[in-house]
């Protein structure tokens, strides 16, 4: 699921850290303990094959499989977790994000990577790009802007394949921001649609 929006987002961090660097990958920890860690590129699964070994607090390695989205798994102790960039890079969408691996309120799991992706303007991405948005294999984008906010770009976002697209307003067009007074009802009604959609 891709969700667009024009806010900022405040968010707790992930058990594992992910950056990248001129092609070398660094992974931090404040787990105690040894963590082991595999690649894939897939959220949901790895093999052996993959082994990237044992650390404990960070681990540097060159990017073992270049132009490719990569996921981390990690073991530590009896745990397991999934890490990866935070950042996607698809062309010129510089505010496309993975949420995957944020804590939920209770503190007792966290966000799936993989799932949930939060971004800017589709059309940002460009058509030779547009494979990288693909490849995330996204069931819906739910765009949470204005009609009028849509409307002043004179075009919509290009639509990604296999995906569905659902505009859910929670934006006030006089104010460019999200709309807690006169719309509060359209929006909470927005909210519970994409809560369904995902």
């Amino acid at each position: 699921v891709f969700l667009i929006f024009e806010v900022k987002m405040e968010l707790l961090r992930e058990n594992y850290i992910v950056q990248k660097e001129n092609g070398l990958y660094s992974v931090t920890t404040k787990n105690e303990g040894a963590s082991h860690i595999y690649w894939s590129q897939s959220p949901s699964g790895f093999t052996d094959d993959n082994d990237l070994g044992e650390f404990e607090g960070e681990i540097k390695f060159k990017d073992p499989a270049q132009g490719v989205r990569l996921y981390f798994h990690i073991i530590c102790g009896n745990k397991y977790y999934v890490a990866a960039l935070r950042s996607v890079e698809a062309g010129g969408m510089v505010n496309l994000r993975d949420l995957g691996g944020y804590n939920t309120a209770d503190g007792e799991s966290f966000v799936k990577y993989g799932l949930l992706f939060r971004g800017d303007m589709l059309k940002l991405c460009g058509e030779e790009n547009m494979h990288k948005l693909e490849a995330l294999k996204l069931k819906s984008v739910v765009d949470f802007r204005s009609e009028g906010n849509i409307a002043r770009w004179k075009d919509y976002d290009p639509p990604v394949y296999g995906a569905s697209y659902e505009l859910l307003s929670v934006y006030n067009d006089e104010s460019y921001e999200f709309d807690v007074t006169d719309k509060i009802s359209e929006g909470r009604e927005a909210a519970r649609a994409a809560y369904n959609i995902i």
